[in-house]
């Protein structure tokens, strides 16, 4: 999140550089990838080296044929997929909204945790989605990092299917797979169809807060007064810890 977010809000010339790290997964093949993996995370490897040449260790990490090997790898090439569709939601939340919430009083953490977040909300289930169906169907990483130690559902069903010849029991599992993301899918997807205004409009609902009267005094020519009493519901952005609220009187 706080990589899109810099993406879609900054002007810098860097920015583009950063664009290009955030895809450059996506430029390389997967077995390409996990072979450089290899070359990172083996005993002897880039990492371990490096870490023995400072002194911070006295043996080689197990890094591979493992769960932490796995991760790493598919973390690095499925991170793209989280962070452009945030990137394309923030960019849509017009910047002048966090100012006004800031000019009401609002510190940096409440305007993101009570408007930017709330708003950024459908990127946040579109990029789930994305990750969470690439990461069960993803084989050769957890092949070629986990080894026989790592046993994913897409391993076992091509373990079944091509090394021992079990067709039912690899179909079953094949089956079991896809319902599974069906049914995981499937609540997430409604919630993401939902339209935002809508949604934020129902966050808003449920964190009204109502201020005291205003009270306005204008003048109705020289000798003429007239008092307008003004009730408004704002959300609650942290005015109370302000101290800001109470009646006010202004010519």
């Amino acid at each position: 999140y706080p990589v899109a977010y810099h993406l879609a809000r900054t002007t810098s010339r860097w920015g583009s550089v950063l664009y290009v790290l955030v895809l450059s997964p996506l430029l390389v093949g997967v077995v390409v990838r996990s072979f450089g993996w290899l070359i990172l995370l083996s005993g002897n490897g880039v990492v371990n080296r490096v870490l023995l040449d400072l002194g911070l260790i006295q043996s080689g990490l197990q890094l591979m044929n493992n769960r932490l090997g796995v991760t790493i790898a598919l973390v690095h090439v499925f991170l793209p997929f989280m962070i452009l569709p945030l990137v394309g939601v923030i960019q849509s939340i017009d910047p002048s909204l966090e100012s006004a919430a800031r000019s009401l009083g609002a510190s940096r953490l409440k305007v993101f945790w009570r408007l930017v977040l709330p708003l950024s909300w459908p990127g946040i289930q579109a990029g789930t989605i994305l990750v969470f169906v690439l990461s069960l169907s993803a084989y050769v990483t957890p092949v070629m990092l986990g080894g026989a130690q790592v046993k994913t559902m897409s391993v076992l069903v091509v373990q079944n299917l091509i090394d021992n010849f079990q067709w039912p029991a690899g179909a079953a599992q094949a089956l079991v797979h896809r319902l599974y993301e069906a049914v995981a899918i499937n609540p997430r997807m409604d919630a993401a169809s939902k339209d935002p205004k809508t949604e934020l409009q129902e966050w808003l609902q449920g964190h009204k807060m109502k201020l005291p009267v205003y009270r306005v005094v204008g003048t109705l020519g020289a000798a003429h007064k007239q008092t307008f009493d003004v009730e408004c519901e704002v959300p609650d952005l942290g005015l109370r810890e302000r101290g800001i609220g109470g009646s006010r009187r202004a010519g």
